[in-house]
């Protein structure tokens, strides 16, 4: 049933910012029923308050329901992965962007950092990996929708969280008038995304371009009023697109007007921002992999934001939305935690089972931070950056060891997940619209697709998760009972996964039709496969003295300031002036508390030792020219301060390097 019809009837009512036809018998009639005050009778009922221009020049249309999304009237269950376009270089967002289309993403979702185009009040840069305008122009070539975090305050792991120092020097962090209804700071927001709007302009849905949804702001309680200034001050300068969207943590003070901005959920399998530095998944994190009827998660920034363990009472009469599952995660100095790819297969799994209906991820792809460093310029995140939530990240590395590796590798939890986005591109519309029935912990059921989870991260790592079908009435046929994973539909061929100590059976009630089994690409223990040709290299000097790790302004261990490099051991890396740089990754496995790569003196390339390889992209490395390249490794001390993630953490002190490799490029 196409909801469309609902903008050509006028026999309607306002109720709650909600297109509510008059007349239960009509309703009936159409497949949909009645919501008023929040309570619903089972129906789907389109979102219109306040939603932006859903009609594309050549008529496709975008609905919001308080169900799902609908694209011309079909039901929808995208698939939303992030990438920041100014962390990859302008000419590999292409490939980035191709790798995750085919990985099943629909959406791509991207922060707009401030602080990477306005670093100097009034200096505006949409250049080169910040040219936000380009980047829309081959997501509209590769066929994908854009939603676009404007912020103003983003977090992301960015120097104060993508404020630039001169707006924090002017409003004083200290004084509240920061992320408040100052006049001061929304004209500055104002004159940011005026600017900032001209790049988007001709980018939007209505224009045929790309840009379907805006987040407004990121991780904030508010109040009220200044989220919705936030929303007017975007409408009203130009950014008019199908819907608006929020964090849905914490919860909001004030009263929320109902549908100006969708909150969107998100949860992790482990954390780098916890303080706990003693187990893996502290706390609630093994909630996020029990079947459950809350959106809610407990384990996001729990440093330092408000957790609850219940939605707040407006949830249920918005669709199920997610914009940040952990596709992996990076490491903080003080907290090195490794994410594996089944842990976020098996997450994203339980969250569609308990009722999402759209998987968006936080990060698919990763990136690396645009600094210069030889003007002592960084725009990672640390315990001095004063509107963030105060970790210790890398300088350089944005890894998050998701879907795509920080140089465009497609990896295990890539061939993962597509297996779970075809399912939902091949058959959102058999559950979709199905309220979920949690069983327990480990089993639910939405229409004919039982999903199952026993996987537990760190606890029980080798209960593969599944989707069973259960009376399932296909286009060909019903299917009584399977004990396999539906993929997609090959023709008329359906593709089915066989689950690794499950026998694969189909039960018709009926016709048989074809059926071909697949068995699962990967085991999904680790991230990516070793291998490469190896590389000399050579000690040239020894470090000095462990420095001793001290607690800094968050009560965590705090990283190596730049001084202290100066003890490291320093290695020559033989890069032979026959190896392609230009096609080449460099991979050091070591020992040690952390390591950088240099390129005559200057720092490329760096990693919190975790028990992988640093990584370095020569061919961005040697941008500008060929140059002498060297490692330098502080010392492991063995300090109790810091965790690494078991059976990870050195059982021996000192630096050392064990292997040296170089990877050809992805693409």
């Amino acid at each position: 049933m196409y909801l469309g019809i609902l903008n050509g009837l006028e026999n309607y009512d306002i109720i709650g910012g909600m297109k509510i036809l008059v007349g239960k018998n009509l309703l009936a009639a159409i497949g949909l029923s009645l919501l008023i005050c929040g309570e619903s009778i089972a129906g789907e009922i389109e979102i219109a308050s306040s939603q932006g221009a859903r009609t594309a020049p050549n008529g496709d249309t975008i609905t919001i329901t308080t169900k799902c999304l609908r694209l011309n009237g079909e039901v929808k269950i995208p698939v939303m992965g992030e990438m920041h376009y100014s962390r990859v270089p302008e000419g590999e967002w292409r490939g980035y962007l191709r790798k995750m289309k085919e990985g099943g993403v629909t959406i791509v979702a991207t922060y707009v950092f401030w602080n990477h185009h306005e670093e100097k009040e009034g200096v505006f840069d949409f250049s080169g990996s910040r040219n936000l305008s380009g980047f829309l122009k081959i997501c509209e070539e590769e066929d994908l929708k854009v939603v676009l975090r404007i912020g103003p305050w983003d977090h992301g792991e960015c120097l104060n969280g993508g404020f630039p120092e001169w707006l924090i020097d002017r409003c004083g962090a200290e004084t509240k008038r920061l992320r408040s209804r100052d006049k001061v700071y929304m004209a500055a927001v104002e004159k940011f995304w005026r600017r900032l709007f001209l790049e988007v302009d001709g980018h939007l849905w209505k224009q045929g371009g790309c840009v379907v949804g805006v987040q407004i702001e990121n991780e904030c309680r508010g109040p009220w009023p200044y989220m919705q200034a936030l929303k007017d001050l975007a409408v009203n300068i130009g950014f008019d697109v199908p819907f608006y969207t929020r964090t849905g943590w914490p919860a909001m003070n004030g009263k929320v007007k109902y549908g100006e901005l969708l909150p969107l959920f998100g949860d992790y399998a482990d954390g780098f921002w916890e303080r706990n530095i003693k187990e893996p998944s502290p706390g609630n994190y093994l909630r996020a992999f029990k079947f459950s009827n809350v959106r809610a998660s407990a384990n996001i920034a729990t440093e330092q934001l408000p957790q609850s363990m219940s939605d707040d009472k407006a949830t249920a009469q918005y669709p199920y939305f997610t914009c940040e599952l952990g596709g992996g995660m990076p490491s903080s100095y003080h907290r090195r935690v490794r994410v594996t790819p089944l842990d976020t297969y098996a997450m994203a799994l339980v969250r569609l089972g308990s009722g999402s209906n759209l998987l968006g991820y936080y990060m698919y792809a990763g990136g690396t931070n645009p600094n210069r460093p030889e003007e002592g310029v960084f725009f990672n995140e640390r315990q001095n950056s004063l509107y963030t939530n105060h970790n210790d990240l890398s300088a350089f590395s944005y890894e998050f060891y998701g879907p795509i590796s920080e140089f465009g590798e497609t990896t295990q939890t890539w061939e993962l997940l597509k297996l779970l986005h075809k399912f939902c591109a091949n058959f959102a519309a058999d559950f979709a619209l199905e309220e979920p029935e949690i069983i327990d912990e480990s089993n639910a059921r939405r229409g004919p697709f039982e999903f199952h989870s026993d996987y537990r991260r760190v606890k029980n790592t080798d209960a593969l998760p599944y989707i069973f079908p259960k009376n399932w009435k296909t286009r060909l046929g019903t299917i009584k009972s399977a004990s396999a994973q539906p993929v997609e539909w090959k023709g008329d061929t359906l593709v089915m996964l066989k689950i690794p100590g499950i026998e694969p059976k189909v039960e018709f009630d009926g016709k048989a039709f074809d059926i071909e089994f697949i068995d699962l690409p990967v085991d999904g223990k680790e991230w990516l496969k070793n291998g490469g040709a190896k590389v000399g290299f050579k000690l040239v000097k020894e470090a000095g003295a462990p420095r001793e790790v001290k607690l800094g302004a968050r009560n965590v261990a705090e990283q190596p300031r730049e001084e202290d490099w100066d003890a490291a051991a320093v290695w020559e890396i033989d890069i032979d002036e026959n190896c392609d740089s230009a096609n080449t990754i460099l991979e050091v496995q070591y020992l040690g508390d952390c390591a950088r790569i240099y390129v005559d003196d200057v720092p490329v390339a760096d990693d919190f030792y975790k028990g992988l390889p640093l990584r370095c992209a020569l061919w961005r490395a040697f941008a500008t020219k060929r140059g002498k390249v060297t490692l330098r490794v502080l010392p492991w001390s063995n300090s109790p301060l810091i965790y690494v993630e078991p059976p990870y953490r050195p059982t021996e002190n000192g630096a050392r390097v064990i292997d040296v490799r170089v990877k050809p490029r992805p693409y």
